[in-house]
This record gives structure tokens, C-alpha cells and sequence, in this order.
């Protein structure tokens, strides 16, 4: 079937309330953002590799990986008890392992956002700080380090905590080599590096889903038409290439993908959709949330790199705009940004 711009679906993933059929759900800006907390997938268009956005990866593995933490923990939660009788001492042990793996993981979601601007910054994209693309590259590349070095400190804290613990259980055992304590220090050890790899992401999609789910049913639930959670309007994205072209400081310079060549130069996508958003004529109007997985249909559609590693550029700044932006509502007539917090109560009439 041809695409064009009137036969795209107007339906989120979320079914909208019967009461209007042109409404549709997004979750608030916190919840938007907190999204990249979660564990992202690498892909790589030609010279552009996407970090990951609005997505979340391998969550079924981090949740058995999770699993296997509880269990090994609670093994030796049980091996206090009947060995050495300090159970208070290791469940603060336990906690003491799940705030540092906590700890460790506060700084996921700065580092998302600066690897996926990193991209944007070394595809010649000045987004965010007005610096010239050399600078925004230094800056982007300093800030990552420092999120990884932050985040370390405490993974490495959480194996010091680890080899406490198997020295601890080793001296109330009078230092004896032998089955058991083999098995503490090689269980204590997984136990940390599970904690270093798994905990934080897995809780991150927990908090996230829990959340989205509570907003989701206070869309649904509201005897209102309006909620804070309705979009009422398509965001609208001009991803023509033109190196002349302006979008609210958005330069397009595009030094790496050739395009200086001819500053007149526009790249011809394919038209694609999803069930929620289109690209057409070189315009791609999303209806809530572009998701990675929805961008990554998109760009599969393209029939050349050039037109793939444009799309990846494009379409990540148009997540980026999409992670700040409040959703809009009608209301008397009137158009009107929604700040969750300081929503205004809508009386029924």
C-alpha cells in the first residue's frame, strides 16, 4: 500500500479512551527521562552507531540475573544463621550490597543522554551547548568518562564489600578450606559482579514500568476527557538535510556524512511508518513517544547508507526534543502545555 500522509495510524501502542478517538496516551517528562536509566542495544547505521534511547534491553536477563543475586543471597543469609548466628549483621551486609549497586548506577541515565548527544556532536549537529562541533566532541567525551568514573568508585566498593564478607565468614570459621568455603567466595564474588551488571538496570525498568502503568491507568480511569497524559497534536519534524537550514539553533553542518559538498544538497528519504508515526516527504510526524524500535523500522525502510545515517541523526534529535517536551492539551478551544505538577484541576461541566 502507498503511504501517504492521511492512511497513517492515529493509535498509540496504548489504546486511547473510547470517549475521543483522536486521543492518546505519553507518559510526563520525569518518567520520559528516568526511560534512560534502563539498559540501552547498540546499532550501527554506516558511520552512525545509536547508543539507544527510548528503549530497554535484555531486561529478562537482568531479571534472572536479579534472581540469582536473591537466591545466592538468601544461601548465605542461611549459612549465618546456622553457622555463625549473625543474621542482623548480614542482611545489612545484603542492603549495604543493593544501595552501592544503586549508588553505582545514578549516573546511567547522564551518560545515555551524553553518548547519544556524542553522536549528534561528531556528526556536526551543534544541539545543545552553541560550541563549535570540535568542542561539543571534547566536552561530550570528558563527560562520559567522568560518568564512568563515578559510577566505578562504587562498583569497586561493592567488591571490597564482597571480599569483607568472604573474610568474615572464613575467620568465624577458623580460616578452613573445604567445600563450603570455597563455594562462599566464589558465590559472594558472582554475587558482586551480578550486583555491578544487573541491579540497577533491573530495578530502573521495574520503577519505570510500575510508574508508567500508574499513569497509564489514571488516563484510562479519569472521568475527564483531558488528562495531563493526552496528546492531542502530532509533533511535526522537518528532517530535510540543507546545510543553510535552520531549526531553532539546530544546525545541520553534517561534516562527517559529506553533505558540505554542496550546500544545497537535500537527501530524498524513502516515506515509512509505524503504527504511530510517519515519515513523509521528508517530514516525520510522530504521535507520542518515538521509540528506538519504531526510528530503527523507519531506517531500515531507507534504501541507501546516506539516506540511513541522515534518518539516525534526524530522528535522534527528535527524540531528544521529545524527552523535554510537555504533552499538549485543548482545553476552552485553546491549546496548552502540561506541567504535571502544577496541573489545574478541569471541572466537569
Amino acid at each position: 500500500m502507498e503511504i501517504t500522509e492521511s492512511n497513517v495510524g492515529e493509535r498509540h501502542s496504548y489504546e486511547p479512551r473510547s470517549v475521543v478517538s483522536v486521543q492518546s496516551f505519553e507518559p510526563d517528562i520525569e518518567l520520559k527521562n528516568w526511560w534512560l536509566n534502563t539498559r540501552k542495544n547498540k546499532i550501527k547505521y554506516g558511520n552512525v552507531e545509536m547508543p539507544g534511547f527510548f528503549s530497554t534491553y535484555g531486561y529478562k536477563s537482568d531479571a534472572l540475573c536479579f534472581f540469582l543475586i536473591l537466591l545466592f543471597e538468601l544461601w548465605g543469609l542461611y549459612n549465618f544463621w546456622i553457622l555463625l548466628e549473625q543474621i542482623v549483621y548480614a542482611v545489612s551486609l545484603f542492603f549495604a550490597d543493593v544501595l552501592l549497586a544503586i549508588a553505582s548506577h545514578l549516573w546511567v541515565k547522564k551518560l545515555c543522554f551524553a553518548k547519544n548527544y556524542l553522536v549528534l556532536a561528531k556528526n556536526g549537529i551543534i544541539y545543545m551547548n552553541g560550541k563549535s562541533p570540535g568542542d561539543e566532541i571534547e566536552i561530550e567525551k570528558r563527560k562520559i568518562l567522568n560518568y564512568k568514573f563515578y559510577g566505578s568508585v562504587f562498583q569497586i566498593l561493592i567488591f571490597f564489600l564482597a571480599l569483607f564478607k568472604i573474610f568474615s565468614f572464613l575467620g568465624n570459621l577458623n580460616d578452613a578450606v573445604n567445600g563450603l568455603s570455597i563455594t562462599i567466595i566464589f558465590s559472594y564474588l558472582l554475587v558482586a559482579f551480578l550486583h555491578c551488571y544487573a541491579t540497577g538496570f533491573f530495578l530502573s525498568e521495574v520503577i519505570r514500568r510500575m510508574r508508567r502503568k500508574a499513569q497509564y491507568n489514571f488516563y484510562l480511569n479519569s472521568q475527564n476527557p483531558l488528562t495531563e497524559y493526552t496528546i492531542n497534536n502530532r509533533r511535526e519534524f522537518d528532517i530535510t538535510i540543507n546545510i543553510k537550514q535552520n531549526h531553532d539553533n539546530l544546525h545541520a553542518i553534517a561534516d562527517n556524512l559529506n553533505y558540505r559538498k554542496s550546500v544545497q544538497k537535500i537527501v530524498k528519504l524513502e516515506n515509512a511508518k509505524t503504527s504511530n508515526h510517519i515519515l513523509f516527504e521528508n517530514v516525520l510526524k510522530t504521535w507520542g513517544v518515538l521509540e528506538d524500535s519504531e526510528l530503527q523500522n523507519m531506517i531500515e525502510a531507507q534504501k541507501t547508507t546516506e539516506q540511513k545515517e541522515c534518518l539516525a541523526i534526524y530522528g535522534l534529535m527528535h527524540q531528544m526534543e521529545i524527552l523535554n517536551s510537555p504533552i499538549y492539551r485543548i482545553y476552552n478551544g485553546n491549546r496548552e502545555e502540561i506541567n504535571v505538577e502544577t496541573i489545574p484541576e478541569i471541572k466537569n461541566t
